[in-house]
């Protein structure tokens, strides 16, 4: 009967699946290898998956969307635990930020760096890219503006990904700003100066 080791396995597989986080009564996700908080709302952002990439949850992203009558958006917040748990130095961050850039300019042919700087949160100061492209973004093919965060924090290697149409930039960027303190307080993070740390 090779029915019984298949449902077996089915079960295993099924029970894994979300064994890479727990979600509190409010609807926060807790990851399991490191404690990061993923809220289910954030900055008017919902939360509408989160995926291990490597099947053990230390690399996992959380997808949210915006959506209002005039203006959409996409958030990912992808959270990389460190394996040997020490806290990434400032050149694995900007290692894995110029990488990460690169991606961006591999995928979206034509895409431009409008500009690299930093942004505060998570314990310190993480690199900022922003970028412009076209690209099918919420139906229609347009001149999209997307901005790329990457932070070491802890244990982690913390990157968001915000896009929305370019006639939003100044919106996106001032909501990446927000989003990106709201998180820095959700995970023990504290505020100096109105600057998240």
């Amino acid at each position: 009967m090779k029915i019984i080791p298949l449902l077996i396995a089915a079960v295993v597989l099924l029970s894994s699946c979300q064994s890479f986080y727990r979600v509190e009564p409010g609807g926060t996700a807790i990851l399991s290898v490191n404690q990061f908080k993923l809220p289910q709302q954030i900055d008017g952002f919902r939360r509408e998956y989160v995926r291990a990439f490597d099947g053990t949850g230390h690399n996992v992203g959380a997808g949210y969307n915006y959506y209002s009558t005039t203006n959409q958006a996409a958030l990912t917040v992808y959270v990389m635990s460190v394996r040997d748990g020490k806290a990434p130095t400032r050149q694995e961050a900007d290692s894995h930020f110029r990488a990460a850039s690169t991606e961006i300019k591999n995928a979206h042919p034509g895409a431009t760096v409008v500009s690299i700087s930093t942004i505060n949160g998570h314990g310190g100061t993480g690199m900022l890219g922003e970028f412009r492209y076209n690209k099918v973004f919420a139906g229609s093919k347009q001149p999209v503006y997307s901005l790329l965060a990457v932070f070491g924090d802890r244990s982690r290697l913390l990157k968001y990904r915000l896009t929305g149409p370019e006639s939003q930039a100044p919106e996106l960027k001032t909501a990446l700003n927000r989003i990106v303190k709201a998180m820095s307080m959700k995970n023990g993070g504290q505020v100096v100066d109105g600057n998240p740390h």
